[in-house]
């Protein structure tokens, strides 16, 4: 969930899950040309090979995060319509790649 709004929506995480500690980079960080945040971005992906990025003190990342709380009410929105109307955009595999799937 990319947003606290949507956030608070989801169920709580199991507490019996392990879960890994990911290194955290910051956008704004990178953006700033931090070498700091530049060799942490390098040894997260040679040791790990994933991180998290924290997009909140930038910028763009505001917007990213905008843009992603807007696609989870676009899906909202879709999934609400009359089945008649998803139908009319099923999936049609191989031809079209794109669609709803009942």
């Amino acid at each position: 969930m990319p947003t606290p709004r949507y956030f608070t929506q989801a169920p709580a995480f199991p507490a019996e899950t392990s879960v890994a500690s990911l290194p955290t980079i910051s956008l704004r960080g990178l953006q700033d040309k931090s070498s700091t945040e530049g060799e942490k971005l390098f040894e997260a992906c040679r040791e790990w090979g994933f991180f998290l990025i924290d997009l909140r003190d930038s910028d763009d990342g505001t917007t990213l995060l905008q843009d992603a709380e807007r696609m989870f009410d676009l899906t909202t929105e879709l999934f609400a319509l009359d089945q008649a109307t998803l139908d009319r955009y099923a999936y049609d595999a191989p031809r079209d790649l794109t669609g709803y799937v009942h």
